[in-house]
């Protein structure tokens, strides 16, 4: 694969004012659409199979489209934001958007290859039938997936979580009762994730989350373990893709 489209579901305000304070602790070039694109750019440069590939950037809910002529689209996370009902008219913005996205997703699935990171991994398997369900609380950290080799990956639950229901062409990976890894078969296949390996696939990502969200002991500790496991997680979503359907199966223990 080439050509990549960064689809980012993050009202253009929210990248703002999450750019405004990283740029207080890191370097992030203007040239880029919003800080998580950057974030992604970083984390396939460090891989093998996506090294090579261009990424652009779309910002959905400035154009409400997913264009053709991709060979894979990334759809972003959003934050804790994506819950938030502190501001009604926001958040009906909000709900009236992600109708609209899912809708938009539901029409492109048989078309297009994507990869969902949290909050677009929920947008995917909203779009495929399942549910989304509130949680008790948020979660931020590294702790590993239960039967899953890779040990070290950043895990960001949020409030919401898909609700796993058997359907067709469409397999799991859980851990802790929660869908860690959404797979779509089927002659045009998807795969999403819960966790965030963009953030783990970089030093630049490392530093990032502890920006956002404060020193991890653990982080620090366990980084190039971290980013080798992320990286190979990318990796193999690029395996995935080009179809090799047995890809997730060969990393259970």
């Amino acid at each position: 694969m080439r050509e990549v489209l960064y689809v980012d579901v993050r009202p253009k305000y929210e990248n703002e004012a999450i750019s405004r304070r990283l740029q207080k602790k890191l370097v992030i070039p203007k040239k880029f659409g919003s800080w998580s694109h950057y974030l992604i750019n970083e984390a396939l440069r460090g891989t093998c199979r996506w090294y090579e590939s261009k990424l652009d950037y779309l910002n959905a809910w400035e154009d409400l489209s997913i264009p053709d002529g991709y060979d894979a689209y990334i759809i972003g996370s959003r934050g804790k934001s994506s819950s938030s009902d502190t501001d009604s008219l926001r958040m009906d913005e909000f709900l009236d958007w992600k109708a609209k996205f899912v809708e938009l997703l539901k029409t492109q699935l048989n078309k297009k290859k994507f990869i969902g990171i949290c909050f677009g991994h929920q947008l995917i398997g909203l779009a495929l039938g399942l549910d989304a369900v509130k949680m008790n609380r948020s979660f931020y950290g590294l702790i590993p997936i239960d039967a899953f080799k890779f040990k070290n990956i950043f895990l960001s639950y949020h409030r919401y979580r898909l609700c796993a229901k058997q359907l067709s062409n469409m397999s799991f990976i859980k851990s802790r009762g929660i869908i860690q890894i959404l797979i779509k078969n089927g002659f045009v296949p998807s795969v999403g994730f819960q966790f965030h390996p963009e953030y783990g696939a970089s030093l630049f990502g490392i530093q990032a989350y502890i920006a956002r969200y404060g020193m991890r002991s653990s982080v620090l500790k366990n980084k190039q373990k971290l980013i080798n496991s992320s990286l190979r997680i990318l990796d193999l979503s690029y395996d995935f893709l080009e179809g090799n359907r047995n890809v997730w199966n060969n990393c259970m223990q």
